[in-house]
């Protein structure tokens, strides 16, 4: 593990105990509905409720930065721990600087939501030098589709035919999955698979229900959002963008 990824992390942890005390300044809990519920589950004052949540939410994000890494560490965990930080605050901060630009106005959390992004964006750099990319496991959702290998996802078996829209999905994902993995025309490449896979949380996952965990979507957004933040970073140093541009 790269020696700036656990002061990255810990400064996007930072962020976020400030993005909380912004939005618990302004009654985030009681004006978005979703955090409204959630405070709600936690205790029959939201106030409280949300303290709860947030506490616990930075106290987790200090456990990963002082005891995942205390070891300069080498274990899978602690770097895909890390990649979850980014795609939580890279979308935590990403929605809450739409919201306000949809109401055309403040909203709770927006003046720490850049901030977020910063770090979120710092972090996932430091991550690249040492991640194996989400992109070999990615293709194979298009090779599942395609070839039925490992395995056949499509009800009845087979494969799905390539004028649909399975079809049309596992070509974006075999072609661009295996373009990511070599790190060839990464950023218009990753903003592509961003956008199917944001097609496919909100035609096939959002309509059974607002949460990702219970509606099968998680997949789906976690690769939106890591391939939104691909988009905007680029290829890492290993990579054929940047043999390119050597020698360019």
């Amino acid at each position: 593990m790269t020696r700036g990824v656990r002061p990255a992390l810990l400064g996007l942890v930072l962020a976020q105990a400030a993005h909380s005390i912004e939005e618990y300044s302004t009654r985030l809990y009681d004006v978005l509905p979703p955090v409204r519920y959630v405070s709600g589950l936690l205790s029959d004052d939201r106030r409280i409720g949300f303290v709860i949540f947030n506490v616990a939410l930075v106290a987790f994000g200090f456990w990963c930065a002082l005891s995942s890494f205390r070891r300069q560490d080498r274990r899978p965990p602690a770097t895909s721990l890390a990649w979850f930080w980014v795609v939580l605050e890279t979308g935590n901060g990403l929605v809450h600087i739409g919201w306000a630009a949809v109401a055309a106005g403040y909203r709770p959390g927006l003046a720490t939501a850049p901030l977020l992004l910063a770090f979120a964006f710092i972090l996932g750099r430091e991550l690249r030098r040492v991640s194996a990319p989400a992109s070999a496991i990615f293709v194979q959702y298009g090779t599942t589709k395609l070839l039925a290998f490992p395995g056949a996802v499509m009800p009845g078996g087979g494969t799905a035919p390539l004028a649909s829209v399975p079809g049309f999905a596992g070509i974006l994902e075999l072609a661009g999955g295996a373009l990511l993995l070599v790190g060839l025309f990464t950023r218009p490449v990753a903003f592509v698979l961003s956008g199917e896979m944001a097609f496919a949380y909100f035609m096939g996952h959002a309509p059974k229900g607002l949460w990702p965990s219970l509606n099968g979507g998680v997949p789906a957004a976690f690769y939106c959002f890591l391939w939104l933040y691909f988009s905007a970073a680029g290829a890492g140093p290993w990579s054929l963008d940047a043999l390119w541009r050597r020698k360019s």
